[in-house]
C-alpha cells in the first residue's frame, strides 16, 4: 500500500473521524477517501504497536492512518511515563518486549526502550530496515538524512529505525584566551583529543575543569565499535591508536581535568556565571536549534558537534522503532513508520522537542515551526527567563534558513551511533579491561592485547 501524501486526503480522513462528510463543492472528486472505496474488497489486517513513553505519535495519528487505509485496525498501547513508578514500568516494558521477541510473539512495531537492539539483531529477532527499503518501490532515499541511517547500521543491516536523532554539541569558554577561542571558532567539529589539546594549550588552567557531560565512558562506547569489522568478523584493538586513546581516557579521569561535579548545563547559553567560573567546555546532549548559531553576548562560543577520533559526528538516540522479524505485517508496520517519519499525521513528531526528525521535510517544518514559537516567546519574555539573554533580531524565515543550511552541512559528515550499537557482550569485555587499566592493574598495551583476544574469540562465534 502506498501512503497517501496529499493534504486533502488527510483532511478528509480527519473529517471522517469527526463524523463530518465535508463540503461536496470543495472536496476534490479524485481524492481517494475511504468512503469512495467502500464497495471494493478490503483485506482485514491488525497491526500491533507497543510503546513506552512515546512522544513520536499519538492515538490521533493511529486513527488517521487507519482511516486512510480501509481494512486496517491498529492495536496500540502506550505505557506512559510516571515519575513515581518509572523504574517498575520501565523494567516491566523492557522485559515483556525482550521475552516476547525471544518467544517469537513480539508486537509488530515497538520502541526498544531499555532493549539493546544489537543483541536481538544478533539473535535474529528484528527485521532489517535496509531489506524493507529495498523491497519498497515507493521509498526515496533522498527524503531522509541517510548519514543517520549509516550511523545506525549494524553488521550490514539496520534494525532500529531512527525517527529522530540529536547531536552532542560542544561550546568553549570565551575567557580561556583569544588564541584557543579563535581556534575553536574556526572548527566545524571537535573530538575528545581536540578537547584535551585545547585544555592543555590554555595559558592557565587553574580553577577550570572539563565539563561533566564529556564523560570518559561515552568515549569508550563510541570508539569501541570503530575497531571492529563485523562484516569481516575481525577486530584491530592491538594497535598504537587504540593504546593512545586509552591513555586519553585515563587523562580525562585524572584529578583536575574531568569535572564530575560541574555546573548544570541547562542554561549554558545564558550569562551563567557559575558555569563560566568552573567549565572550559560545555556540552549539550541534544539538538535544540538555538545552539546552532553563535551568540556574542554569552560566556560560551557557538556550538559544534562532537566527533569520534575518526571524525564521525556522534549522534544520540531520539525516537527509535523496531519491527519484529516474526511479524506477518512488516510491510504495514514499515508504512506506518514512514507515515510518522514524514509527519503526515496531525500529532506526528509534534513533541519531538530538542531532537531532529530524520525525514528532511519533517525536519525543515519542525525548525520553521519552532523558530516562530521560540522567537515569539523571546520577544514577550523578561531578561530573567530562560534564553532571554539571547537577543534575536531580524526575520524569522532568515533565521530558520540559516539553521536549515547549518543542519544540512552537519549531515554531510559521516556519523556514528555506536554507543547504541555494541552488544552487551562487547561492552562487558571493554569495561572489564578498562576497569583494570584505570586501577593500574594492567597497562594500556596489555588492555589492548586482552581486548583483541577476547573480541576476536567472540567474533569467531
Amino acid at each position: 500500500m502506498k501512503i497517501i501524501t496529499r493534504i486533502t486526503a488527510i483532511l478528509a480522513a480527519v473529517a471522517l473521524l469527526c463524523g463530518c462528510t465535508g463540503n461536496p463543492a470543495t472536496t476534490p472528486t479524485d481524492t481517494p477517501v475511504p468512503s469512495q472505496t467502500a464497495n471494493a474488497p478490503v483485506e482485514e489486517r491488525v497491526l500491533t504497536i507497543r510503546t513506552y513513553a512515546n512522544y513520536a505519535f499519538s492515538q490521533i495519528d493511529v486513527d488517521v492512518f487507519c482511516a486512510l487505509h480501509p481494512g486496517v485496525t491498529i492495536d496500540y498501547v502506550d505505557v506512559p511515563y510516571d515519575r513515581d513508578t518509572y523504574m517498575e514500568s520501565y523494567t516491566d516494558y523492557r522485559d515483556s518486549i525482550s521475552n516476547a521477541l525471544i518467544a517469537g510473539e513480539a508486537p509488530d512495531l515497538f520502541n526498544p526502550t531499555g532493549i539493546r537492539t544489537s543483541d536481538h539483531s544478533d539473535w535474529g529477532n528484528l527485521a532489517d530496515f535496509y531489506t524493507l527499503m529495498a523491497e519498497d518501490a515507493d521509498f526515496v532515499w533522498g527524503d531522509y538524512f541517510d548519514s543517520v541511517f549509516s550511523a545506525y547500521s549494524y553488521r550490514g543491516g539496520m534494525y532500529a529505525f531512527p525517527l529522530t536523532f540529536s547531536f552532542v554539541f560542544l561550546a568553549v569558554n570565551k575567557s580561556i584566551g583569544n588564541t584557543q577561542t579563535g581556534e575553536f571558532m574556526l572548527r566545524e567539529t571537535a573530538s575528545y583529543p581536540d578537547v584535551i589539546a585545547l585544555y592543555n594549550d590554555m595559558p592557565d588552567t587553574e580553577g577550570f575543569l572539563i565539563e561533566k557531560n564529556l564523560y570518559p565512558l561515552l568515549l569508550l562506547h563510541t570508539e569501541g565499535a570503530r575497531y571492529i569489522d563485523f562484516a569481516a568478523g575481525t577486530c584491530d584493538f592491538d594497535n598504537p591508536d587504540f593504546i593512545a586513546l586509552w591513555e586519553t581516557l585515563k587523562e580525562l579521569e585524572s584529578t583536575g581535568l574531568y569535572n564530575a561535579e560541574g555546573a548544570s548545563v541547562a542554561n549554558a547559553f545564558l550569562k551563567d556565571e557559575e558555569a563560566a567560573k568552573t567549565n572550559v567546555f560545555l556540552s549539550h546532549i541534544h539538538s535544540a536549534f538555538q545552539y546552532f548559531l553563535p551568540y556574542e553576548e554569552n560566556h560560551f562560543t557557538h556550538s559544534i558537534p562532537l566527533t569520534d577520533t575518526a571524525g564521525r559526528i556522534l549522534i544520540q538516540t531520539g525516537d527509535n522503532f523496531c519491527i519484529s522479524e516474526a511479524s506477518e505485517n512488516k510491510d504495514l508496520a514499515w508504512e506506518f513508520l514512514q507515515f510518522v517519519a514524514a509527519a503526515q499525521g496531525p500529532d506526528s513528531l509534534k513533541w519531538a522537542g530538542t531532537t531532529i526528525p530524520v525525514h528532511r521535510g519533517a525536519a525543515e517544518a519542525s525548525i520553521r515551526r519552532e523558530v516562530v514559537n521560540y522567537m515569539t516567546n523571546t520577544e514577550n519574555s523578561t531578561p530573567s527567563e530562560l534564553f532571554a539573554a539571547i537577543h534575536l533580531d531580524g526575520d524569522k524565515d532568515e533565521y530558520a534558513n540559516d539553521i536549515w543550511l547549518q543542519l544540512n552541512a552537519f549531515c554531510q559528515h559521516p556519523m556514528t551511533a555506536s554507543y547504541d550499537l555494541l552488544s552487551s557482550d562487547f561492552i562487558d569485555i571493554l569495561l572489564e579491561a578498562y576497569n583494570k587499566f584505570t586501577a593500574d592493574e594492567i597497562t594500556a598495551a596489555k588492555a589492548a592485547a586482552d581486548i583483541q583476544a577476547d573480541i576476536s574469540a567472540l567474533l569467531a562465534k
